[in-house]
């Protein structure tokens, strides 16, 4: 008898945490060692918080990807019962009830617990990793594979403003970084806008996320620009707040 070994969801999410605050770290000593006389500190100290942006952008993709088969792994029940009724329907419909002998009574089944490797193969069969281009694609991803606690999970992040939002604006800064396009330009701006209701998205909302918040200015074309600066005189620079607001929200996976 195979035994499968399940992954552990709380642990993705320790280690995603791990891995930000570590970029975060790099990222810190990268900046405080631009020699205080670099004619080109300023352009420097904007791509070294650019590229710690991508990289959240990056690591937040992955983490999802991962957290999805360790969820799986962890309650498969929902998951394989959705792959066993697909299976189910697709032999009720085989052509040959009747004349084939023994396929009315054709019963193949899932296993109940499957691998790791298996259960990404069962989600994207082309190797490419699982991802969720809006947090509502993500909530219909998670009910239809998740059991009901890890639904519940994904629905407390996703149904929460300022958490929300803050997963909106990393997905949208790295895609602005990475394409600078007019489209993903206006996506960035309006995530770091503030709502003018907090459960109408995109933008920014919520006390805790007042450290991101943008100002006066009526658009943003720098994501360097914006990221290192700081939302009020004392505050942390911007994308120290974002990196540990996206611990934070991400710790809110944990069940």
């Amino acid at each position: 008898m195979l035994v499968v070994n399940t992954l552990n969801p709380n642990g993705v999410v320790d280690d995603f945490i791990a891995r930000i605050q570590a970029a975060e770290r790099r990222s810190d000593v990268e900046y405080a060692a631009i020699p205080r006389g670099d004619k080109h500190k300023l352009a420097r100290q904007r791509g070294v918080v650019s590229d710690l942006a991508f990289r959240l952008g990056g690591e937040l993709e992955l983490f999802q990807h991962l957290w999805h088969i360790a969820v799986i792994s962890k309650e498969p029940a929902t998951f394989v019962a959705g792959l066993q009724k697909r299976l189910d329907e697709a032999v009720k419909n085989l052509p040959g009830h009747g004349l084939v002998p023994g396929l009315a009574n054709l019963h193949l089944a899932y296993p109940s617990r499957l691998t790791a490797d298996q259960i990404e193969t069962l989600l994207d069969g082309n190797g490419w990793n699982i991802t969720f281009t809006t947090l509502d694609a993500w909530q219909k991803a998670a009910g239809k594979d998740f059991t009901s606690r890890y639904r519940a999970a994904v629905g407390r992040v996703a149904n929460a403003p300022e958490d929300a939002c803050v997963l909106e604006l990393v997905k949208a800064t790295r895609n602005f970084i990475a394409h600078g396009s007019d489209k993903s330009r206006r996506e960035f701006n309006a995530c770091v806008a503030p709502r003018s209701v907090a459960q109408e998205g995109p933008g920014l909302t919520g006390n805790v996320n007042s450290a991101l918040a943008r100002g006066t200015v009526k658009s943003v074309r720098s994501v360097g620009v914006y990221l290192q600066g700081r939302a009020t005189p004392g505050a942390s620079r911007r994308i120290s707040a974002l990196t540990d607001r996206l611990a934070v929200v991400a710790a809110q996976l944990k069940v």
